[in-house]
């Protein structure tokens, strides 16, 4: 074979190998797509989980929130005589940004179960979450749940403040005790974190997202220092509809406080008054009329003992509502599951029926009573119609009766496709039972009425005969023998 022969025999393989596969560029834009696709799809994974857990923390400085309202109404006898000590400091917050020598809390700041007992608490006023927990108030431990930094001197020890949850108790109003009378005084109760949250100057992804959720699950006793806010606007902690109070963290010199403070602060009324900030609570209001009752307050010390007008205003986060009884005027929409484990009624007020005019005629019209957009899926049985038996033949679980007409329109019915085989398959519970009818009795086959219309096919076998005939209903309304033509 010459050298041209075989160069042109070569020649098809080497271009069928320069065509087939992937070239390196192909192969490296493919993964920087596939890498670019995969980071976006964590991002956003990782940010569901931030917003997440800003949500845990804010419920559990809730709860935490609540255990310590148990412990002032619990003990606000002891705490009362705590704060009026001459002299005392066991209310005064000692974190700052300012260098401390430090200085331990006095022995009278100490609650006591009995007198020369051990101290439940070393600071009556300022209890720490591990002591609420001994004494049965709490449950979750002090541990933040955001990064924080590390600038907050504790100037009762003079060493850098533990990170953690810290409480705060302080008589507002009506401080003096009076022997053998319930104290009625009012108490401003905060918790806060030691150190401030997200310190540094990289915040992480999705801190204002995660900050924000912590906030709302918090509700109206939340307040907060922005992180990033100058020292002078973070002096006091703000809140939506409340007004702002002191920062618990001081900064470095008078009339400044340090951002990045989370907090939830609450007045409790041991007379039964409000629980936010400036607000009126458990007062009456002077109104009269339908549904006036004065106002409640969110521990329950104050309940509402009439009708409750919100003048058109929405409700919203609401976490669980019980009532015995709701009426909707308007829609009420779901966005997850509705268990009626009572049952479910749905009534339209015209009946589901309406007439609708247009182009000079009328006609009646049907509006869904239940519109599904989705699939429905009925685990027992289906009852339409007010007459349909409960008890019917069939399954002693699942079935359907009716008793009127079941329409379709651009569709069908199919009993075949969803047929199973195998060695429990049982072909009588598979198929469609046609009506059986004798000759001659009478018919209507354009009439819906399930009182007048037998339907248009059934089937008729003589008595004493083996042979089945198609019946058909004949313009005269009598039932016949079908032909075929």
């Amino acid at each position: 074979m010459s050298a041209r022969a075989r160069s042109l025999s070569n020649t098809p393989a080497r271009s069928a190998t320069r065509q087939s596969g992937f070239s390196l560029i192909e192969v490296s834009m493919a993964l920087v797509l596939l890498g670019a696709m995969s980071l976006g799809a964590l991002q956003v994974q990782q940010f569901q989980q931030t917003v997440a857990g800003g949500r845990q923390a804010g419920l559990r400085l809730a709860e935490l929130r609540d255990g310590v309202a148990r412990y002032v109404r619990d003990h606000s006898a002891e705490l009362l005589k705590v704060q009026a000590a001459p002299q005392s400091t066991c209310a005064n917050v000692a974190l700052s940004l300012a260098p401390s020598t430090g200085t331990p809390p006095p022995k009278d700041c100490e609650l006591k179960a009995t007198a020369g007992g051990k101290p439940l608490a070393v600071n009556a006023l300022q209890p720490s979450l591990q002591e609420l927990q001994d004494l049965g108030y709490v449950t979750f431990s002090d541990t933040l749940p955001f990064p924080h930094g590390t600038t907050i001197v504790d100037g009762r020890t003079g060493e850098i403040a533990r990170a953690r949850w810290a409480v705060s108790v302080k008589c507002k109003a009506k401080c003096l005790t009076v022997d053998g009378q319930r104290p009625a005084a009012t108490f401003e109760v905060m918790l806060y974190n030691t150190q401030p949250f997200f310190a540094q100057a990289d915040l992480p992804f999705g801190y204002g997202a995660q900050l924000k959720a912590a906030l709302q699950a918090l509700g109206p006793d939340a307040m907060v220092s922005l992180p990033g806010e100058s020292p002078r606007v973070a002096a006091q902690l703000r809140g939506k509809g409340a007004l702002p109070v002191d920062n618990p963290l001081r900064g470095d010199s008078a009339d400044t406080g340090v951002p990045g403070v989370l907090a939830s602060f609450r007045l409790i009324h041991l007379d039964g008054g409000a629980t936010t900030a400036g607000v009126a609570c458990g007062v009456p209001t002077g109104a009269t009329g339908r549904g006036a009752s004065g106002s409640a307050c969110l521990d329950g010390s104050a309940k509402l003992t009439g009708r409750w007008d919100f003048n058109g205003h929405g409700l919203v986060g609401v976490d669980d509502l019980e009532a015995a009884k709701a009426k909707i005027a308007g829609t009420l929409q779901v966005d997850d599951t509705v268990h009626a484990n009572g049952g479910l009624v749905v009534r339209h007020p015209q009946g589901g029926r309406r007439t609708q005019q247009g182009a000079g005629a009328s006609r009646d019209v049907v509006d869904p009573v239940i519109d599904i957009h989705g699939h429905a899926v009925v685990r027992k049985r289906l009852i339409v119609g007010h007459n349909s038996p409960w008890d019917f033949a069939g399954q002693d679980q699942d079935g359907m009766s009716l008793s009127g007409v079941l329409m379709t329109s651009n569709g069908y019915i199919d009993t075949a496709s969803g047929q199973a085989g195998g060695p429990g398959f049982d072909s009588r519970l598979n198929g469609i039972r046609i009506p059986r009818r004798d000759p001659d009795t009478p018919c209507n086959a354009q009439d819906v009425n399930p009182r007048t219309s037998g339907g248009n096919i059934a089937l008729y076998q003589p008595h004493r005969g083996q042979q089945v005939y198609v019946m058909a209903c004949n313009r005269e309304g009598k039932w016949v023998k079908a032909t075929g033509g």
